[in-house]
């Protein structure tokens, strides 16, 4: 069960030598069942048995073709964490834990999605009960969205913030905020004329990950 600390931070922000020593205790093994090993399932992720038939094919892939097939088929840009010391293939994970196919565990100091923890059970149970009804965009009158929406907005009450967007990425959401704020300076402006908008000053922090798009890239 997950305790009250756990629940609040799943996904301890650490030093990087911590989680550089933890891998360097794992490496010689991972390495030595690396090149022709079976991958096997880590304790407490299921059987063969409870995979669907769907993902049976690409859960029997043994480490090497998993390599191979991304280098083929997946583009450079798109890096790999570790390469340089033998690439983590990993299964599942639970809380703030990674295990990778051989059954070897790992503390995620890396990953900036999962921000309530790895498989979080009540939050498995509500997605998997949504996919279970229907999976849409908002363009539908759907109570989750509504809800949702109205909950965010009472977290910056009294503000002056009153709407919001709901979109699929941290590039996604730095991309429609500079748009927003490129129509708001149109809309105030004297002249009303988009051209006059099309420098507009931004301040950002110099060298740091902003997203994928072209306006944020730019």
């Amino acid at each position: 069960s997950y305790s009250k600390m756990e629940k609040k931070n799943f996904v301890t922000p650490l030093l990087g030598f911590v989680s550089t020593a933890l891998l360097a205790r794992t490496i010689k093994l991972r390495q030595s069942r690396h090149a022709t090993g079976r991958s096997c399932m880590q304790t407490g992720a299921g059987t063969q048995a409870d995979i669907p038939e769907s993902l049976s094919e690409s859960y029997s892939l043994i480490p090497r073709e998993v390599e191979e097939h991304r280098s083929c088929y997946i583009s450079k840009s798109c890096s790999v964490s570790y390469a340089n010391s033998g690439s983590l293939h990993i299964r599942n994970g639970r809380k703030s834990r990674l295990f990778d196919v051989f059954g070897n565990s790992y503390l995620d100091t890396r990953n900036n999605v999962a921000h309530c923890g790895h498989n979080h059970p009540e939050i498995v149970r509500a997605v998997s009960y949504q996919m279970s009804q229907i999976n849409t965009n908002t363009r539908y009158l759907h109570p989750n969205a509504s809800l949702l929406a109205k909950k965010l907005v009472d977290l910056f009450s009294p503000s002056p913030l009153e709407v919001v967007f709901f979109v699929n990425s941290g590039s996604e959401a730095n991309d429609l905020a500079l748009r927003l704020a490129r129509a708001f300076k149109v809309h105030t402006s004297k002249e009303k004329d988009a051209t006059t908008c099309r420098e507009p000053h931004v301040i950002a922090i110099d060298a740091a990950y902003h997203g994928h798009t072209m306006t944020t890239l730019n």
